[in-house]
């Protein structure tokens, strides 16, 4: 079993053995780093097809595939709290590019356990699905796991039907930005602000000086505008519920997977199989193979199986910073922090 420690940003690999490789990483350890477990798939190898799940009687000829939307939604690489992998947007456009060549493949299930993510990552997911099924002219059904809120049931309106289990949670139709305040602390320790900016409101929502009224104003505009936004993509994919429904839906709170039944929000209670056996329903085919896409071989025992080999790795805290400090929009349900881990 081999490890990695990052060093001066490349990837240093060490161990035949387990003690040789915790003697290697125990003064890192000490000196403030943590483990984090990342997938350290490049993206170099082309991705490979594997069946997972086999249904109906017969030759089964025809696919359907699992696309995973798992983890935070962003359009950059960004794996887990601070490690680096591909763009999920990517592999997305990768993956729907490989399935739209491949005539076999008849359908399409999004399994989807998300908080959400960036305005941008959910928005341009939504729309790489949707540019697929329109000229695919191929079911796509979202199958709901843990969590399928914010950003996730953003990406969920590009189906044309969604199973939800009964315990997932979903919902939190809303827009946060995460702003933070240090001029208290800046004055404690003997620090001031010397940014030099041209424009008005160019270093607006800088947590290192107080916000005015029209900041406050600028910046709110700008979440109510994709606020309204999502709005606007829900009565879109879920034309059952008028916009006034949605409205009244649209205040963030979330709801258990019966709760989001009653009102509307998916179409049936169920699981993954459930969805995939839907799709080939909706795709008029009697027998066909779930699959799914991995790379350089990575197996996938099961339609559970996680989307890529995580391995773990060494990351010093100071990269923490750069993700904390990275303001964006966000549909993103997160209440436990506030932040974007």
């Amino acid at each position: 079993m081999q490890s990695s420690i990052e060093k001066g940003g490349e990837a240093v690999y060490k161990g035949d053995t387990t003690m040789k490789r915790w003697m290697t990483l125990l003064p890192l350890v000490l000196c403030g780093c943590a483990f984090v477990n990342v997938n350290l798939d490049r993206g170099i190898s082309p991705y490979e097809e594997q069946t997972v799940l086999t249904l109906g009687k017969g030759s089964a000829r025809d696919k359907v595939l699992i696309l995973e939307i798992e983890g935070v939604l962003l359009t950059q690489q960004d794996g887990g709290l601070l490690g680096k992998e591909s763009s999920l947007v990517s592999d997305t456009r990768e993956k729907l590019k490989k399935a739209g060549q491949d005539e076999r493949v008849k359908a399409v299930v999004l399994r989807i356990n998300t908080p959400g993510g960036s305005v941008s990552g959910s928005d341009l997911l939504y729309e790489e699905i949707r540019r697929f099924k329109e000229k695919k002219k191929c079911p796509v059904v979202a199958s709901f796991l843990d969590t399928a809120t914010s950003g996730g049931y953003y990406v969920a309106m590009s189906s044309d039907e969604i199973v939800c289990q009964p315990t997932s949670v979903t919902g939190s139709i809303g827009v946060m930005m995460q702003l933070f305040g240090a001029t208290g602390l800046m004055e404690k320790l003997g620090l001031e602000d010397r940014a030099l900016t041209a424009g008005a409101l160019k270093n607006m929502g800088s947590p290192f000086k107080g916000m005015s009224e029209e900041e406050r104003k600028t910046l709110q505009d700008l979440v109510n505008r994709f606020h309204e936004r999502f709005i606007h993509i829900v009565d879109q994919g879920r034309p059952e519920l008028d916009r006034q429904q949605v409205h009244r839906l649209a205040d963030g709170r979330v709801f258990d997977g019966e709760e989001a039944l009653a009102l509307g929000l998916v179409d049936r209670l169920g699981y993954l199989p459930d969805a995939i056996e839907r799709a080939s329903e909706l795709a008029e085919i009697t027998a066909c193979k779930a699959i799914v896409y991995r790379r350089g071989g990575g197996h996938a025992g099961s339609p559970y199986s996680p989307k890529g080999q995580a391995t773990t790795i060494l990351i010093n805290w100071v990269d923490l910073a750069d993700r904390l400090c990275h303001t964006r929009f966000w549909y993103l349900w997160l209440p436990s922090l506030g932040l974007p881990f």
